[in-house]
């Protein structure tokens, strides 16, 4: 955990700040101890799969510990796990975590590995060549079901949406760079040279984000998932009147952004593939 973790949740505790904690869960005492004190509403904790995955992918034998960060603080707080897809781990790891969570009744939450420059990733990911596994039946956490249907799609170049989750969800390093998204190093300011509001607010900033919208150069679930969800609140709206507020995007034909009918490597075919000129004029 962070070295100041008490300091901050207790500034977030007196200020009542909505927040949510994030942790590997390697220090189950200390955890029980902040979430207790604290009041911490959710904590999510990664968990990679079976044992042996989990030693592979972290490096050490904490998957233990991890199980004994869950059960203290299970009927304390609200709990989401983390599972990443990776080079690391396969289907068996997938649906031995999806059965954990049922049992268990916590939230899960799935991701795929990205080459992000922050975290000096060497292993490619997105390339045509790499395959994984998302055929799973999922629809209990129907969040993940979307995001991973959509993924195939996405990385054969058969779904562009416009990124509005830069406008929404914020990354703070800790030097305190602020960069405009996760997966690209463009970097808007810094918390040590000026505010975040006027960081955000300034027009070099705004600009960037006008620029960087038709980006689609990620699956990041920290972004990604925001524009499933919305355009999947916003199914039932024309077409038309949907590009002329968003902007141009493109969906698979067979997707209703609200259960799944195919599988996501079938009918590549059937694809919505219109594009409306007018991305300027986007309110």
């Amino acid at each position: 955990m962070h070295p100041e973790v008490d300091e901050i949740l207790e500034y977030a505790f007196r200020k009542k700040l909505n927040y949510e904690l994030l942790t590997n869960g390697l220090l189950p005492d200390k955890l029980f101890d902040v979430v207790k004190k604290y009041s911490v509403p959710r904590v999510y904790i990664s968990l990679d799969g079976a044992k042996d995955t989990y030693i592979n992918v972290r490096g050490i034998d904490g998957y233990d510990l991890v199980l004994r960060s869950i059960e203290l603080i299970r009927n304390m707080t609200k709990i989401s796990i983390i599972y990443t897809i990776n080079p690391w781990n396969d289907q068996k790891d997938l649906d031995q975590i999806i059965g954990f969570c049922k049992e268990r009744n916590l939230d899960l939450r799935i991701g795929i590995y990205n080459n992000m420059e922050f975290f000096d990733t060497t292993k490619r990911m997105h390339e045509n060549d790499y395959e994984i596994e998302t055929d799973v039946d999922i629809s209990t956490f129907p969040e993940n079901q979307e995001f991973l249907d959509l993924y195939k799609h996405w990385q054969n170049g058969d779904v562009l949406l416009p990124c509005y989750s830069i406008r929404q969800e914020l990354v703070v390093y800790p030097n305190g760079d602020i960069p405009i998204c996760q997966n690209k190093q463009i970097i808007l300011g810094n918390l040590n040279e000026r505010t975040l509001d006027d960081t955000i607010a300034a027009p070099d900033s705004i600009a960037l984000q006008k620029e960087q919208k038709y980006c689609n150069g990620c699956w990041i679930s920290f972004h990604r998932k925001f524009e499933v969800a919305l355009f999947r609140g916003i199914r039932y709206i024309p077409k038309a009147i949907v590009r002329k507020i968003l902007g141009d995007f493109t969906l698979p034909k067979y997707w209703n952004g609200q259960k799944r009918v195919l599988g996501p490597t079938e009918h590549n075919e059937e694809r919505d593939t219109e594009f409306s000129r007018d991305a300027e004029k986007v309110i």
